[in-house]
């Protein structure tokens, strides 16, 4: 195939997970030309692959899927747009899905005209995620490169597959903001952010652990990453770090922030992008997750992740808002759970 389209509607996190897989396909299609098919995205904490992916060589350009797109006109205008491309076949790289979304896109796409389409298999095993040990799941990274293994395999432990190619301009940017730090003084890289509530840990917990964090560790730096609406939130949790810390929430782009990540000596976050652009760069994460998803399919990859999961009788309920439980799983995780993360990584027993 000379021309390719792959399906995959992205944000941050959705985006880095999914680099194995797209590392695939561009070795396996080295001299064609691809072209992602992904949502646009209109809310602020969301995040377009194109922004991520730039300087990777994966994806040659971009067909966006407008907030219309499920109207009679969207469609017949997305098809317009899918064939002034001309496809030659379409890789299908998105998340699980229950049979009847698969036959309602696989028909979508035979409508749009294409022929080939890899990755779409109605079998019930190659649908669902695979149970894997001590009741954890399949990685998404691992679903999506088992959706197209006919194209080849994928060597999961080599993080290089995960690798954003960050250019010197944006390191030269990390370093000109961190510049003030003196090189011998660690740095802690934070996101209190995340798109669902369900998520969230809560103020309080943050701002304590900050507090045990900032005794803890009084010879480092701690920086806040996140999305422009996040600034003064992260302001006020920074009050214990003061002149120690800085806030750098929707002062950079999503690469320029991973350049500064790559410098720090752990991340601690949600469940949520930031904690995958900190993997990306090979920064040891500790992930304070809630348990709106199954345990093992959104943890980055590294073995010196710390991830704090609470296993919980609703796990897996893919709630926005947890209104009857109000955050119980992960608000059952103490700030002295997180600091004993932190540091099982930055100081680890002999």
């Amino acid at each position: 195939m000379k021309r390719i389209l792959v399906y995959h509607n992205a944000s941050l996190g959705d985006t880095i997970v999914a680099l194995p897989a797209l590392n695939l396909i561009r070795k396996t299609f080295t001299e064609s030309t691809i072209f992602l098919l992904t949502i646009e995205h209109r809310n602020i904490k969301a995040t377009q692959a194109e922004k991520i992916l730039v300087n990777t060589n994966l994806i040659d350009g971009y067909i966006l899927l407008k907030a219309n797109y499920q109207t009679l006109s969207g469609l017949i205008k997305l098809r317009g747009d899918i064939r002034a491309f001309r496809p030659d076949g379409l890789i299908y790289l998105n998340e699980p899905r229950n049979r009847f979304k698969l036959i309602r896109d696989y028909l979508m796409f035979k409508f749009f005209g294409i022929k080939e389409i890899i990755g779409i298999n109605f079998s019930k095993k190659r649908c669902e995620l695979e149970k894997i040990e001590n009741g954890q799941y399949e990685s998404i990274s691992h679903f999506l490169g088992r959706k197209i293994s006919n194209l080849g395999s994928i060597d999961f432990s080599d993080l290089s597959n995960f690798n954003l190619h960050l250019t010197s301009e944006e390191h030269s940017k990390a370093n000109q903001i961190l510049a003030q730090i003196n090189k011998s003084q660690p740095i802690i890289s934070i996101s209190i952010g995340t798109k669902f509530t369900s998520n969230h840990w809560g103020d309080d917990r943050w701002e304590k652990f900050l507090s045990l964090l900032a005794s803890k560790y009084p010879n480092h730096y701690l920086v806040a990453i996140g999305s422009s609406d996040e600034f003064d939130r992260s302001k006020d949790l920074l009050r214990s770090w003061t002149n120690r810390s800085f806030n750098l929430c929707g002062v950079l782009s999503i690469r320029e922030s991973a350049a500064v990540i790559s410098q720090c000596v752990i991340f601690v976050g949600h469940d949520s992008g930031p904690i995958h652009l900190a993997s990306s760069v090979g920064t040891p994460c500790v992930g304070i997750y809630g348990s709106r998803n199954l345990p093992g399919i959104w943890f980055p990859p590294g073995k010196t992740n710390q991830i704090i999961y609470t296993k919980i009788e609703c796990q897996g309920c893919q709630l926005i808002v947890c209104s009857d439980k109000n955050n119980q799983c992960i608000r059952s995780i103490s700030p002295s759970n997180a600091v004993s993360a932190v540091e099982k990584i930055l100081s680890p027993l002999p």
